[in-house]
This record gives C-alpha cells, sequence and structure tokens, in this order.
C-alpha cells in the first residue's frame, strides 16, 4: 500500500566495494531489525569503520502486518519497555488472548541456557480478540540476545577494528533510540516492566530518563499512559491492590512539582506488583498463581481504560490513527531515526 515505504528504510546495507548485506532469516513476529551499519570515520587522517546500526523492516512479517491491518479501526499499541530479564515477554503472553501468538521465554528453550537474553530488536504480537498490538522491545543492558542470527553479521561486523564495540553500540541503541522513540509516539500506553523495587528510586530514574530522551528531539507530542510493573515480588514486599500501589508509589517519589513535572510527559502513571506464580505460603495461606492471576485481570482492565482514554483525546486534537496509519507512520519515524 502506498505510503508505507519512506526513503532509505528497508534499504539493504551497502557495505564497501558494493557488498550488500542481506538482513538475518527473519522470525515470525520480528517487526524491525536492528541492521548493522559500519560508518566510516576519519580522526586525524586515518580512517576506519565504526561500528553503527539501522532500523530495517522485517518484509515478511511487516508486509502480513499490513495486508491484516484495517483502514479504519484505531490503533491500539502498547509498548514492553525495561531491562533484560524483566519479564517483559511474560507479560505480553500473560496479556494475550486464548489463541494469540505469544512470546518465546527461556523456558521454551533448551535447557541449561542460564542468564541469557532471549528477545532481539522490536517484535509485534496481536492480539486476535481486542486487535491490540503489543510490541516486544529487546532488553536493555541485556547479553547477546537468543533471537539474534550472528553468523549473518558476522561478515559486517568483522570490518570494524574493535569487534566488542558492537556490543555496546547495540545497548547504547536500544537505550537512547531505538525504545524511547518509537515505544514513546507510537504506543497509546508504555508498560516499563522491572524487578526493581517500586520503593527503589531506580525504578523512577529509568523511567525519568526514558521520557527526557523520548522528548529531547520532539517538538509537541501526545503523552502516553505510563504503567509500571514490578515483576516478581515477594509476598511481603507488594502491594497487590492497583489503586494502594499507584497510591504509595506517587506519595514515595513524587513531590507536588515533580508530579506536575511527570504530567507534561505521561497522561497518567498506575502501578502493579506482580508475585511470582509458583510462591506459596502454607502458613499465611499466600497463593501466587491466585494473586498473580488477579493482578493480571486488574491490569488488562487499566491497560482498556487507558486504550479508550488516549483514542478520544487523540480525536480531540486531530491525530487519531487507524492501524494502517499507524505502520506509515512507524515506516516514517524509523526514517528519521536511521
Amino acid at each position: 500500500p502506498s505510503g508505507i515505504t519512506a526513503s532509505n528504510f528497508g534499504k539493504p546495507v551497502q557495505g564497501p566495494a558494493g557488498d550488500t548485506h542481506s538482513q538475518a532469516p527473519e522470525l515470525s513476529h520480528r517487526l524491525l531489525n536492528l541492521v548493522p551499519q559500519p560508518t566510516w570515520e576519519c580522526r586525524g587522517g586515518n580512517g576506519s569503520w565504526q561500528a553503527g546500526y539501522a532500523l530495517s523492516p522485517a518484509a515478511q512479517t511487516w508486509a502480513a502486518e499490513v495486508r491484516s491491518a484495517h483502514p479504519s479501526r484505531p490503533a491500539l499499541a502498547a509498548g514492553f519497555v525495561g531491562a533484560t530479564s524483566a519479564g517483559k515477554s511474560w507479560l505480553i503472553s500473560k496479556l494475550q488472548s486464548e489463541g494469540g501468538a505469544r512470546p518465546a521465554t527461556l523456558d521454551d528453550r533448551e535447557a541449561g541456557v542460564g542468564l541469557q537474553s532471549v528477545t532481539s530488536d522490536v517484535n509485534l504480537y496481536v492480539d486476535p480478540e481486542s486487535h491490540v498490538y503489543y510490541i516486544d522491545f529487546e532488553g536493555t543492558y541485556g547479553t547477546q540476545p537468543l533471537q539474534l542470527s550472528t553468523a549473518d553479521i558476522c561478515r559486517v561486523v568483522q570490518r570494524c577494528e574493535d569487534s566488542s564495540a558492537w556490543d555496546s553500540k547495540r545497548r547504547e541503541v536500544i537505550r537512547e533510540s531505538l525504545q524511547p522513540a518509537i515505544a514513546y509516539l507510537m504506543c497509546n500506553v508504555v508498560v516499563f516492566v522491572t524487578r526493581e523495587k517500586l520503593v527503589c528510586r531506580r525504578a523512577l530514574e529509568e523511567c525519568e530518563q526514558f521520557a527526557f530522551t523520548a522528548n529531547a528531539r520532539v517538538t509537541s507530542a501526545l503523552p502516553p499512559a505510563l504503567i509500571i510493573v514490578q515483576n516478581s515480588c515477594r509476598p511481603s514486599e507488594g502491594i497487590f491492590d492497583t489503586a494502594q500501589c499507584t497510591a504509595a508509589f506517587l506519595k514515595a517519589h513524587l513531590a507536588s512539582r515533580e508530579t506536575s513535572q511527570w504530567s507534561r510527559y505521561f497522561r497518567s502513571i498506575d502501578c502493579f506488583c506482580i508475585p511470582d506464580e509458583f510462591a506459596f505460603c502454607k502458613r499465611s495461606g499466600f497463593d501466587g498463581e491466585d494473586v498473580c492471576a488477579q493482578v493480571i485481570a486488574s491490569l488488562k482492565a487499566t491497560l482498556w481504560m487507558r486504550y479508550r482514554r488516549g483514542v478520544v483525546l487523540q480525536l480531540q486534537h486531530g491525530v487519531g490513527m487507524s492501524q494502517v496509519q499507524w505502520f506509515s507512520a512507524l515506516a516514517t519515524l524509523c526514517s528519521i531515526i536511521n
């Protein structure tokens, strides 16, 4: 469809001497790839290839999702961001409707993998009932993801003198460009998943950094709703009532001045504590599976409330997007990021 592609978006990476690097084999839900694209830099009269990346669509998934996109149905998107192993993919699998595709997790992988990043790049999971777009972003501060096919990028990576620079550059791109721009500008709701205690300030600081980075080059934007999820919290440290959890978070961290500042970046803030679903305490009667199911149900209801209010706000400002328009806007945004 017209308008889906933009200048230099989706083109293969052109290397030295006309060497064209093709994309890695695409996974069924990979929407955008971070393709290695070395940059030539001159320092002190000497030139060398430096680590660099560019966003490129996973052609098969992109085309399939655009064909199934509805021209008049409002685009409802939730972006899941946070550090590696925080549980973003697990949470999407819990929110997904029956029969919907779910992200792969370490439990689905070969035994003995240990600590390892799984999700790479940007993945899209469409809810078959509600038609919500769940966007699973590669986590920050992680190792090389299992989904990343290193064999296909080895030839490009070896052009740079410092091969270790690729890992640090990838983490930098994800933290400073990919997550903030796409999640903040293309999602109705940003779900920040962490294993840090909500009473600690680190979760707040990461959200602040995310918001500041996203707004650094934006003249104006309708702020998304923010949902902060503390995953796998202990029964003794979690507040499993949503209203009480949110009120405690705001009281602990946000004074009146800071609250007004945050309202510029997020139209609302909701907090959730999700326990380990396998936790069980016979003495207190705490059943992690039951409490987890209750919190997930509350999270689903809150998401829908934020979706509806977000669509109303978009229509009031004349910037409502259909699903087809959402892909066109995403293509343009990726070109700007590149």
